[in-house]
C-alpha cells in the first residue's frame, strides 16, 4: 500500500461527501481507516473517524455522529492533541445543541478550556455559548458573548463575516439601543463596529 493509494482514497470520500453521496464517502473513509490503521498511523486513523463523524453531522445521522466525535475526543486526549480533541468537543456541541443545549454548552466550555492555538475555533465555540445563553432566555449576555467572540477571531478568518451576520441577526430581536450600547462596550474596532450596526 503506497502513500497515492492512500491519497486516492481520502480524494474519492471528499469528492463523495462534496456531492452529498454520504454512503460513499463513509465507505471511503472507511477503507482509508483500514489503510492508515494497517500502517499504524494512529494520528491520521483518528483524524479520519473525524471526517466520518462530520459526514454523519452533514447527513443527519446524528447518533452516528455523537459516538465517532466522542470516540476522536478520547483518541485525542489519550494522544495529548489539543487541537483535535477541541475540534472532537466543538463537534459534539454543534450535534447537541437543539436537543440539549446545557451539554452542548459543556462541550463548548471543555473545547475552550484546552487552550488549542486555533483562535477562529475557539471564537466560535464562545459564539455557540453565547447562541445558547439568547435562545435560553438570556438575550444581552448572549449576544455580549458573541461580540467578545467575534472581537477575539482574527480579521481574515472564513467564519468572521458569518458571525457577524449571526450577531446582527441576533441583535435584531432585541432593543435597537440596548444593542448598540453592547457594541459600543465589547467592540474596539471601528470597521467591525459599524459592520455590526447596520440594519440586517
Amino acid at each position: 500500500m503506497d502513500e497515492t493509494f492512500i491519497r486516492q482514497q481520502l480524494a474519492d470520500g471528499e469528492a463523495a461527501a462534496s456531492e452529498q453521496r454520504w454512503d460513499e464517502a463513509i465507505r471511503c473513509f472507511e477503507g482509508l481507516l483500514e489503510s492508515l490503521s494497517a500502517l499504524g498511523d494512529e494520528l491520521g486513523t483518528v483524524r479520519i473517524q473525524l471526517r466520518i463523524g462530520q459526514v454523519y453531522e452533514q447527513s443527519g445521522r446524528t447518533s452516528q455522529a455523537i459516538e465517532k466525535f466522542t470516540v476522536v475526543e478520547q483518541i485525542a486526549a489519550r494522544l495529548r492533541d489539543r487541537q483535535l480533541e477541541a475540534t472532537a468537543l466543538h463537534r459534539l456541541g454543534h450535534v447537541l445543541r437543539m436537543k440539549n443545549p446545557d451539554r452542548a454548552c459543556d462541550m463548548f466550555r471543555r473545547s475552550l478550556d484546552l487552550g488549542a492555538p486555533d483562535q477562529e475555533a475557539n471564537a466560535l465555540s464562545r459564539a455557540m455559548i453565547g447562541q445558547i445563553a439568547f435562545t435560553a432566555g438570556d438575550p444581552t449576555g448572549g449576544l455580549a458573548t458573541m461580540l467578545e467572540a467575534v472581537n477575539s477571531m482574527p480579521d481574515e478568518t472564513p467564519s468572521r463575516e458569518h458571525l457577524v451576520e449571526h450577531i446582527v441577526y441576533f441583535g435584531g430581536k432585541i432593543q435597537r439601543n440596548e444593542y448598540l450600547q453592547l457594541i459600543e462596550r465589547q467592540i474596539s474596532d471601528a470597521s467591525l463596529a459599524q459592520r455590526l450596526q447596520s440594519p440586517q
